[in-house]
């Protein structure tokens, strides 16, 4: 007989307690594996109404907030009293058109959303919106199809008006490519749309115009029920333009600046630079309407005023007549004036002395020595650093030392007539000095150059000084007028040799225009070429061709065949037939000197005679106070003559002329304009002057601390290498340039384009 064994009832009921709990434990996990879904969450409608538009043919177009991307609603419906909801249809986006429902009692409507998620089973589930949109929808009469009319303005703004409803207000959109977007919504029969990047719609395309549309619109507790739309307004891109036009500009770079201006009426704009030389506006460039309005200027010349205007145009003016300052403009047009910041780039400098070109401003390396007077560019300034090329090397070389082209620099801030160059205006008061009068003086034969620009070069840091000085000067509404910066000593010494031969010399008598007349014609002597002037014709008469006089004639004229006759009367100029007069020659320039060499006596004249060393000096000056001996701080490049005008350009008058060498012009007979001058040349530029010459000023102080000793005997030249924007270009000693060709520069053969560019 087989036994069992005992077994306690407690542990049976143990065991099936443990086999409960798993397998409770294994159902809540299948369960929670079922639910979870990790990577996915119920949607969430967003809030806002249901938007209810019952279309003409019956069918109810129905929108209502998004409850987020992949989402889909679920739509039910009741009508009246009835208790349950009807299924309408699932959507996949939050809008829906059914058909079949009437609207002439309660419409009740019920919207859930749903999304799908994959549980961790990996099954998909669909998951619901915890909450749903529920809106009753009550019957209400809305007003008929508005009538829309619209005013458009200049302010880029449209008007809108219609005859508005009750009880109603009205929704405003707008319509691209057949859809409706609303704008705003509005009480009563008028709306006002803006354009424009801060306005309600874009500004419209010229080719496709703004369409608008009017819908009645009902407002009731979670909802809004549209009536029929507007027929469309449309509203043309020029109809929203204003007449007038605003012109601004900024500097985008180193002397770069971009113009832009606002939209007007007209088919295409111009951008034009008034010319200064012909008074008159000169086109830069066509911008048709529907192309980026703004204009780049390039590097503009630096401290140079520049004048910019915009006009707008209509093709049809155009083409109709001749467009002209009167006449075509669709806008009336802008302008705009500034200067151009200042600033050494790309100007002529030349050293005053030879001076080491350094690989690094550190001057780690010595490249080369670049000779004094060399014309430089100058690529980039850092510090008292220029970077510049020399022949084929590039380095740095120490701009303290450095005279810049002020033409170049300081632009049009200051004028210059660096008369020297083409006629000297030296005089011993108003007596003319000969050989200098009138003349090119030695050493400023390439300073005008074929432009009728000049070349002007000044020491960098003084020139610095002269900006703040030229500033303050036309604050108060006048510009330096500059004839003189660099003085080379060849120059200096021709002058102080040249005066000084002629000082013992009887002053001439003067005519009408203040020109010396010869003693033995009477004849009136060109102060540029030493020619005699024909009293009728003014045709210039070399001395050399006019016969000794004859001896004294009886007093009665001989009759013809006796001798003498022919001759004119007694008294009277020998003139030859004037066929035979030469034709007008060339003329020259001028300088003047300062107080550093050692002071020369004027030369004894002869008795009861009035000589130009007696009217350079009145006993109380020396010829040292006009004209230096041997050196100057003008051969420095530290020194100017100038004078002061108005800003419409004329010379304000001091007591004396410009360069006359004479005790007229000492300061102690200032008058109330060369004190000026002296205010803004000692108190703001921190200048001295000297006593014998209102127009002279010279930096010791930039002297003093640079120890600047030397100077250099030759006369400055335009000619060497140039760069811009563009690239290099290589210019000869008047200022223009090599074109289309090939040239060898220090024994390097470089082709040029049309324009005269290297080409790489």
């Amino acid at each position: 007989m087989k036994k069992t064994a005992y077994r306690p009832q407690g542990a049976n009921y143990a065991a099936i307690l443990a086999v409960l709990l798993t397998l409770l434990l294994l159902l809540g996990a299948f369960a929670a594996a079922y639910f979870i879904t990790p990577n996915s969450s119920r949607p969430v409608l967003g809030e806002g109404d249901v938007l209810i538009y019952h279309q003409p043919d019956g069918a109810l177009s129905l929108s209502w907030p998004e409850a987020g991307e992949q989402s889909q609603y679920l739509l039910y419906y009741r009508s009246g009293e009835e208790k349950a909801y009807l299924f309408a249809g699932q959507y996949e986006e939050n809008n829906a058109l059914i058909s079949g429902i009437p609207m002439d009692e309660p419409l009740h409507l019920r919207i859930r959303a749903m999304s799908f998620g994959r549980n961790l089973l990996g099954m998909t589930r669909e998951l619901l919106s915890q909450e749903s949109i529920e809106v009753s929808v009550f019957p209400q009469e809305l007003p008929a199809r508005p009538k829309l009319a619209g005013v458009p303005s200049e302010d880029k703004s449209l008007s809108l008006s219609w005859t508005p409803g009750e009880n109603c207000g009205y929704e405003v959109c707008s319509i691209v490519n057949g859809k409706y977007t609303p704008l705003t919504t509005v009480n009563g029969g008028a709306a006002t749309i803006r354009f424009g990047e801060e306005g309600d719609m874009d500004m419209p395309s010229y080719e496709a115009p703004a369409q608008i549309a009017v819908r009645p619109a009902f407002h009731g507790e979670g909802y809004v029920l549209y009536g029929d739309y507007s027929m469309p307004f449309s509203v043309e891109r020029e109809s929203l333009l204003g007449g007038e036009l605003s012109l601004e500009y900024q500097e985008s770079g180193e002397r770069l600046y971009t113009l832009r201006w606002n939209e007007t009426k007209g088919d295409y704009y111009e951008i034009q630079e008034w010319d200064q030389e012909y008074s008159q506006w000169e086109t830069l460039v066509r911008i048709e309407r529907q192309d980026e309005r703004v204009y780049e200027t390039g590097r503009l010349g630096s401290g140079t005023n520049h004048r910019y205007r915009v006009t707008a145009y209509s093709h049809e003016a155009a083409e109709s007549f001749a467009v002209s300052e009167n006449n075509g403009f669709s806008a009336d047009p802008d302008e705009i004036s500034f200067r151009a910041s200042v600033s050494p780039l790309y100007a002529t400098v030349w050293p005053i002395m030879d001076l080491p070109l350094y690989d690094d401003t550190r001057q780690s390396k010595t490249l080369t020595k670049v000779p004094g007077g060399t014309a430089l560019c100058v690529l980039e300034e850092l510090g008292n650093w220029f970077y510049v090329r020399y022949q084929d090397s590039y380095g740095y070389i120490d701009n303290r030392f450095c005279m810049i082209n002020l033409t170049e620099y300081a632009g049009d801030i200051c004028t210059y007539n660096i008369a020297n160059s083409y006629q000297s205006v030296f005089k011993v008061h108003e007596y003319p000095i000969e050989s200098i009068t009138a003349r090119v003086i030695p050493g400023f034969e390439n300073v005008q150059l074929s432009n009728g620009e000049y070349l002007t070069p000044y020491l960098y840091p003084s020139s610095r000084k002269l900006l703040a000085a030229a500033e303050a000067a036309e604050a108060d509404g006048y510009r330096f007028v500059i004839y003189e910066a660099y003085r080379p000593n060849e120059a200096t010494r021709f002058l102080y040799d040249t005066t000084m031969e002629q000082l013992n010399n009887p002053v001439p008598d003067l005519d009408s225009e203040g020109r010396a007349i010869d003693s033995k014609t009477g004849l009136s002597i060109d102060p540029k070429t030493g020619f005699l002037i024909h009293p009728e014709t003014g045709a210039l008469i070399d001395p050399a061709d006019i016969p000794d006089p004859e001896p004294e004639t009886a007093p009665d004229s001989p009759a013809e065949g006796e001798e003498g006759a022919g001759l004119p009367p007694e008294g009277e100029p020998l003139l030859p037939d004037e066929a035979a007069l030469p034709d007008d020659s060339a003329a020259g320039g001028s300088d003047e000197g300062e107080l550093e060499e050692e002071e020369n006596p004027v030369p004894n004249a002869p008795e009861n005679t009035v000589t130009l060393g007696q009217i350079m000096t009145d006993g109380r000056f020396k010829i040292s106070s006009f004209l230096a001996a041997a050196t100057s701080a003008h051969n420095r490049g530290i020194a100017l003559d100038l004078t002061l005008e108005t800003l419409e350009g004329e010379e304000l008058e001091m007591q004396s002329p410009i360069h006359d060498l004479s005790w007229h012009a000492a300061t102690y007979l200032n008058n109330e304009n060369a004190k000026l001058l002296e205010h803004y040349m000692k108190d703001v530029a921190g200048m001295n002057g000297l006593t014998s010459e209102w127009w002279h000023f010279q930096d010791d102080v930039t002297r003093n601390a640079i120890k600047l000793n030397t100077y250099l005997y030759k006369g400055v030249s335009a000619e060497g290498w140039v760069k811009d924007d563009t690239g290099w270009r290589y210019r000869r000693p008047d200022g223009s340039f090599y074109r289309g060709d090939s040239i060898s520069v220090d024994g390097k053969s470089y082709s040029l384009d049309g324009n005269g560019y290297v080409v790489e």
